[in-house]
């Protein structure tokens, strides 16, 4: 294995210096029958196999082809990793759940760090990823839980997307938690700001119950949100209500979520977010407060970071840092 990828890396160096400037199959075909103009121009993360950081040429190629060995050995590392602490029905349901991230590639809902979502959709035929790393603290006792977050999401039509958030828990017990499938239609827009949304959340029932990094049940979530601007203000209120799956006999535990944000660009490519989301429960409310920013570095990748303080005895404080990227 050591020596396969070694193999990879140097493949992936030495290639870059001998690539051919011709255009490729497609690009050549779409010339050759006159619809090459046609396409629509994107701002993939290594376009033309280049990194923007870094001038165009062979170093820059050679350091694309090497993060394309890591992030594919990553993939089958995680699914391999996954996969062998499970039975058999249980390794079935997981690689079924890993291959459709996979294939449905895409990312997600409100712009990180904040909790609450806007009404905007991912353009039809764009994509969207978010990378996020949280430490959350219980209020009243218990220890630190940390956890990275990958949400996917992809566009299929001008108002319509459909996403995909994957926890993996980084303290102990760790491995994958439940994933929860995202989809969002845009029922109403009144400018870029402004506008009204419908959104429907499936928590699976993928993870190890046994271990306690899933619930062993689906949860159904049904939402609306509403986005309207003030000036140079940007607010977004969303109310949803949760289905919660629990085992027979077990008392009701369904959800009534609630939450409120506001956005402001404080200077070019920075802004600065705040929000307050509750859950209502027959079982424990739970309510915080959280602050934060973004930072536009790259035009497809953006910076960003949060704090999120607890309200009651049944929240926990919450560090969260990650990246957005858009192609």
């Amino acid at each position: 294995m050591k020596k396969l990828f070694w193999v990879s890396v140097v493949i992936a160096i030495l290639a870059a210096f001998f690539a051919s400037t011709n255009p490729d199959g497609l690009d050549f075909i779409s010339e050759k029958f006159a619809f090459a103009e046609k396409g629509q121009e994107g701002s993939a993360l290594m376009a033309g196999y280049n990194l923007k950081f870094l001038p165009a040429g062979g170093i820059s190629t050679s350091v694309a082809g090497i993060a394309g060995v890591l992030i594919t050995l990553g993939i089958f590392w995680l699914a391999a990793y996954a996969l062998k602490k499970r039975d058999d029905r249980q390794s079935n349901r997981l690689a079924c759940f890993l291959i459709l991230m996979l294939i449905a590639a895409s990312p997600v809902f409100a712009a990180r760090p904040l909790v609450t979502d806007d009404f905007g959709t991912v353009d039809s035929g764009r994509y969207e990823l978010e990378v996020g790393y949280n430490a959350e603290t219980p209020k009243v006792g218990g220890a630190t839980a940390n956890c990275a977050v990958v949400q996917i999401k992809r566009g299929f039509a001008y108002n319509f997307d459909f996403g995909i958030e994957a926890p993996y828990a980084t303290t102990a017990p760790t491995g994958l938690g439940d994933a929860i499938l995202h989809a969002k239609l845009k029922l109403m827009e009144q400018g870029e700001n402004n506008g009204l949304t419908a959104r429907v959340d499936v928590k699976l029932s993928n993870a190890d119950s046994a271990s306690g990094l899933g619930s062993g049940y689906n949860n159904y979530t049904a939402m609306v949100i509403y986005s309207k601007a003030f000036g140079d203000f940007r607010t977004h209120y969303n109310l949803g209500y949760t289905l919660v799956g629990v085992a027979a006999g077990a008392p009701e535990a369904n959800t009534i979520n609630y939450s409120a944000a506001i956005e402001k660009e404080v200077t070019g490519g920075v802004d600065v977010v705040a929000e307050y989301y509750a859950v209502s429960a027959s079982a424990g409310s739970t309510g915080n407060v959280q602050v934060g920013g973004r930072w536009q570095a790259f035009e497809a990748i953006r910076f960003d970071a949060g704090y999120s303080l607890a309200l009651n005895d049944n929240s926990s404080n919450i560090v969260t840092a990650g990246l957005t990227a858009e192609f």
